[in-house]
C-alpha cells in the first residue's frame, strides 16, 4: 500500500488525507506554485462545470508551464504511480460447468491522484463528474484493466464514470458485465466446492510506472448473491484472499514486472438436483435388478429382463451425467457410484448366468443317470472293466474275441472317461450347492457389498 500522509515522497491514498486538503506531493511533482493551480478559474468564478471540465481537459491555464496540453497520457510523475482499487461484486450468475465459466457483474472503482487536474473549490460546488457519453470523457487518461480470466463473450458490457476532486483525486466507477473462465474440480461432485480466482493489471505499464493497491479502508464489497445452484461463501473469507502481487511482462525487451491484485472465492454446489437426478435413479435401478434374486429361477425371461433393463437404462444415466460435463480424464465421485452400481447389476446378471448353468446341470446329470438305471442288465457277450463307485458307473466293453492291443486301448479309454466323470461328479455336487444356495447367499452379499460402496463413495 501507498505510504500516509507523512510521507514526502508519494501522495496519500484514498482514506489517507482529508478532501480538500492541500496533498504537498503535487508541488513536488509539479515544481511550480501550488496556489497556480488551486486558483485555476479563479479569473471567472461564474465558469460553468462545462467550461472547468474543458480547461481541466487542456490543462489550461497551465498546459505551458508542464510542457503538455492534453491528459490523454498517464501521469508520469513521480508521485503519481499509485492507484487504488475498490470492487463492489453485484451479482454472479450463468456458471456453465461445461465451459468452465460464469458471468461477474461488478463495479471496479479506480482512484489515484493526478496533480495536473487540481483547480479552486470556489469555481464550482461539489465533486466535478463525468459519464462515458460525455464528448470531453475520452479526452481523460483512465487505466484500461485487464482480467486475466475474462473469455470473450457478447454478453460483455461496461458503463463507466468520471469524479474529480479539487485535491486532484480522481475516481474511475467502472460498472462491468464480464464472462470469466474457472477451473473446476469435478472429484467431488456432486458434492463438490470451486475456487475461482480474479486478477487485475493493467498491463500497459510496469510495476515501475504504476503500482496497484488495494483500496483502504474498504477493499471489497458483496450485494446478496443468491444462486439456484450454488451457495457462496460469506464475505470475509473473499476479503482474506486479497492480494498484491507482480507477474512477468510480456512486453518485448528485458524481463520486468506488472503490478496485479488478485482475489478468489468458493462456491458449493447444492447437490439436491444432481442427487435426484443420478443418484436416486442409480439407486432404484440397482434395486429392481436386486429383487430379482426373489423370482423363481425357472422364469428366465423375468429374471434376465430385471438385469438387462437397468444395465440399459443406467448406461443411458452415465451417458447423459457426461454431456453436461467437460471431458474429464479423471474420475469423480458421483461417475464412480454409477459405474460401481452398474457394474454390481452386472454381477447379478452374472450370478444368475451361473445359476441357470447350475439348474440345467444337475438337470443333465440326473436324466443320464435315470437312462443308465433303466438300461441295467448289461449283456452277456461283454467284458466290464469297472472304474470305481461313482454316481453312475463307467463300463468299457471289449469284444471277448479281441487282440491284447484292442483290449489295452479300451481300458485306456475307460480310464479317460472315469477322469472325466470325476469331473462331472465335483461339477454335479457345486451345481446341487448353487441350484439350493447361490440366490439365497447372494441376497445378502450383494446387498452389504452395495449399502458399504454407497457409503464409501458419496458419504466418505
Amino acid at each position: 500500500a501507498a505510504d500516509g500522509p507523512g510521507s514526502a515522497s508519494r501522495c496519500p491514498g484514498p482514506g489517507l488525507f482529508v478532501v480538500g486538503e492541500r496533498p504537498p506531493c503535487c508541488d513536488l511533482d509539479i515544481g511550480i506554485e501550488y496556489g497556480t493551480l488551486y486558483n485555476r478559474t479563479m479569473t471567472n468564478k461564474l465558469a460553468s462545470t462545462d467550461s472547468l471540465m474543458e480547461q481541466l481537459a487542456t490543462l489550461d491555464p497551465i498546459g505551458d508551464d508542464l510542457g503538455v496540453h492534453s491528459v490523454l497520457q498517464k501521469p508520469s510523475l513521480e508521485n503519481s504511480k499509485d492507484m487504488w482499487l475498490k470492487v463492489i461484486i453485484s451479482r454472479i450468475y450463468g456458471v456453465d460447468q461445461k465451459s468452465q465459466t460464469y458471468m461477474l457483474q461488478a463495479d471496479l472503482i479506480w482512484t489515484w491522484r493526478d496533480c495536473r487536474l487540481l483547480y479552486s473549490e470556489d469555481a464550482v460546488r461539489g465533486i466535478l463528474a463525468i459519464d462515458s457519453n460525455s464528448p470531453l470523457f475520452n479526452q481523460f487518461w483512465r487505466p484500461v484493466p485487464y482480467i486475466s480470466e475474462e473469455t470473450p463473450s457478447a454478453e460483455s458490457t461496461d458503463s463507466m464514470n468520471l469524479r474529480f476532486t479539487a485535491d486532484g483525486l480522481v475516481t474511475l466507477r467502472q460498472r462491468t458485465t464480464r464472462k470469466l473462465h474457472c477451473a473446476f474440480n469435478f472429484r467431488e461432485l456432486p458434492f463438490d466446492t470451486q475456487t475461482c480466482t480474479i486478477s487485475i493489471s493493467v498491463p500497459q505499464f510496469i510495476s515501475e510506472e504504476l503500482r496497484l493497491n488495494w483500496y483502504y479502508p474498504v477493499a471489497l464489497e458483496l450485494e446478496e448473491l443468491t444462486s439456484k445452484q450454488w451457495t457462496f461463501f460469506d464475505e470475509a473469507e473473499w476479503i482474506a484472499s486479497l492480494t498484491e502481487t507482480n507477474y512477468t511482462s510480456s512486453i518485448p525487451g528485458p524481463e520486468q514486472s506488472v503490478s496485479a491484485l488478485s482475489l478468489s472465492f468458493r462456491m458449493a454446489r447444492k447437490s439436491h438436483d444432481y442427487v435426484l437426478e443420478y443418484i436416486l435413479p442409480a439407486v432404484v435401478y440397482w434395486l429392481c435388478s436386486y429383487v430379482g434374486f426373489w423370482v423363481d429361477p425357472g422364469a428366465v425371461p423375468g429374471r434376465v429382463a430385471l438385469c438387462l433393463t437397468p444395465i440399459l437404462t443406467l448406461n443411458n444415466k452415465m451417458g447423459q451425467l457426461r454431456g453436461v460435463l467437460p471431458p474429464i480424464n479423471d474420475g469423480f465421485r458421483l461417475m464412480s457410484f454409477m459405474l460401481a452400481a452398474l457394474l454390481l447389476i452386472i454381477c447379478h446378471l452374472s450370478e444368475y448366468c451361473m445359476l441357470h448353468f447350475a439348474t440345467r446341470v444337475v438337470k443333465a446329470v440326473k436324466q443320464r443317470k435315470g437312462e443308465s438305471v433303466g438300461a441295467g442288465g448289461g449283456s452277456g457277450g461283454a467284458a466290464e472293466v469297472g472304474l470305481g463307485d461313482r454316481d453312475h458307473r463307467v463300463v468299457a466293453v471289449a469284444p471277448m474275441g479281441g487282440s491284447q492291443e484292442d483290449r489295452e486301448d479300451i481300458t485306456t479309454r475307460g480310464i479317460q472317461m472315469g477322469i472325466w466323470h470325476d469331473y462331472e461328479r465335483i461339477e454335479f455336487r457345486w451345481a446341487m450347492w448353487a441350484q439350493v444356495w447361490l440366490d439365497f447367499h447372494a441376497r445378502w452379499f450383494f446387498l452389504v457389498v452395495f449399502v458399504v460402496i454407497s457409503l464409501v463413495l458419496l458419504a466418505g
